[in-house]
């Protein structure tokens, strides 16, 4: 696995990959946990606007105390991406094995149709599932030119979370079924990684941080800002005796009925039964990520990055 992390803390790099792997800068994992999240932690508990200055200009390259290796994340970023949003949690015993079976044929699915899947890490729960069954779905079809997986995570995730309010704390770390590692500073950073570096989106049944992601791409897509396909799967859940995102799916019609929003917000914007739906759907659209992919490479000349083994499910 390769581990990234901005050149600067507080660089919210661009939207196109070509720009944003520019940005970016090769570390090992002693490295991000030793040297560069204290270094941010530094930033984060400055005493003034003069010592936050100084902190801020710090490169990596120095927190390190050597040269670390830039755009060497290129090849993660040629194919199209998809961005699967996910709870860390799997749910109690009554949901567990549904919300898992769901997660699981997501990440299978986004290998099947040639997708990167970007998502929020860790091997718990829906998030790991996911990682799960995109590898199972490689060793199934084989790996895409440039098709890789890469977990988004924040730098607290990497050192554990220390509860301050008796909610349960998260210690999701570093996943091993991924290709790669983008450790941002903070939520924002990673959120905005995840949604504005995304083709196509989908927001599996998760918690409050699943809908803080979804959230975030609906207002963009809702102001103009955003062109990335939102799909929200809504299972019928038997313990709820109705489907998962019944309540948010009946909001977003109201808003519609009584003249708040646009009815094409639906164009971008849909909530579906299942992972095939949502692919079918795609398929339908003719959004598909090999097109996309080979455009580029005629576009800027490159050529497949070596793809790497399959790593372990264990």
């Amino acid at each position: 696995m390769k581990i990234f992390v901005p050149a600067l803390r507080q660089i919210i790099p661009a939207k196109h990959p070509e720009e944003f792997v520019n940005w970016m800068v090769e570390v090992n994992e002693d490295e991000v946990k030793n040297l560069v999240i204290p270094h941010w932690k530094k930033i984060d508990a400055a005493k003034d606007i003069q010592e936050l200055r100084r902190l801020y200009k710090i490169s990596i390259e120095e927190v390190c105390g050597r040269d670390v290796a830039y755009g060497t994340m290129d090849p993660f970023m040629r194919r199209p991406i998809m961005t699967v949003h996910a709870g860390a949690s799997p749910g109690d015993e009554d949901c567990s094995d549904l919300f898992l079976a769901l997660a699981h044929k997501v990440g299978f699915l986004t290998a099947k149709h040639r997708w990167t899947l970007f998502y929020g890490g860790g091997e718990t729960g829906g998030m790991g599932k996911v990682a799960k069954g995109f590898y199972a779905g490689l060793n199934a079809f084989g790996r895409a030119d440039d098709q890789y997986s890469v977990q988004v995570i924040p730098a607290d995730f990497v050192l554990g979370v220390k509860s301050l309010n008796n909610n349960r704390p998260k210690n999701e770390g570093l996943c091993t079924t991924t290709d790669a590692a983008l450790v941002m500073p903070d939520f924002m950073m990673r959120r905005h990684i995840l949604n504005f570096r995304a083709e196509v989106a989908i927001t599996k049944v998760g918690s409050l941080g699943s809908l803080d992601e979804w959230s975030d791409i609906a207002v963009s897509i809702k102001t103009g800002l955003s062109d990335v396909r939102l799909y929200t799967l809504n299972p019928y859940v038997e313990k709820l005796k109705g489907k998962f995102y019944a309540p948010l799916n009946e909001q977003i019609e109201n808003s519609v009925t009584c003249g708040l929003q646009n009815r094409d917000i639906y164009n971008h914007l849909k909530f579906m039964n299942s992972p095939e739906e949502i692919f079918a759907d795609l398929e339908k659209n003719n959004v598909d990520p090999e097109q996309k992919y080979q455009a580029r490479r005629q576009r800027f000349g490159f050529t497949p990055g070596i793809p790497r083994p399959v790593p372990s499910l264990v």
